[in-house]
């Protein structure tokens, strides 16, 4: 792939990142609600486990396709990592706009759900910015010592 030459622009690059975080975001939630409604257990767990690990192996891919090129990886990293953090700041607005939908309403659980949200996004945004970054580097070094 680094040698296409729409990849080579980092803007466009980050746009791709961005597209396939959200259709692994969307194919894993979607996965994971089609096993609980045909009612298959615990398989709706192996979803987002698969997605994560998907995920990060893309990332650290597209970091070492990008060579020692720190600028257009800086540049894609940030647009690549764009998607999360619009699901982080789409979970805080829910967050801090969260009411009652109705009298008597308790709001615990979609507030413990909307936090759990706001980590995980967290956490994408910055272990997809770290990947893209940093991955590569690492690797690098350590096959010199192999």
């Amino acid at each position: 792939m680094s040698k296409l030459s729409w990849y080579q622009n980092p803007f466009l690059c980050g746009l791709f990142v961005s597209l396939v975080n959200l259709i692994l975001f969307i194919s894993v939630i979607g996965l994971s609600l089609l096993s609980v409604l045909l009612s298959l257990g615990f398989v709706w767990m192996l979803f987002p486990i698969l997605g994560v690990v998907i995920n990060i192996w893309f990332w650290i891919q597209v970091g070492m396709t990008w060579g020692d090129q720190n600028e257009g990886r800086i540049v894609t990293a940030l647009i690549g990592g764009a998607f999360y953090w619009v699901v982080f700041l789409f979970f805080i607005y829910r967050y801090v706009t969260l009411t009652p939908q109705f009298e008597g309403d308790d709001t615990f659980m979609t507030a413990i759900g909307l936090f759990m949200g706001i980590l995980i996004s967290f956490i994408a945004g910055v272990l997809c910015i770290w990947a893209i970054l940093y991955c590569s580097r690492l690797i690098n070094k350590d096959s010199n010592y192999a």
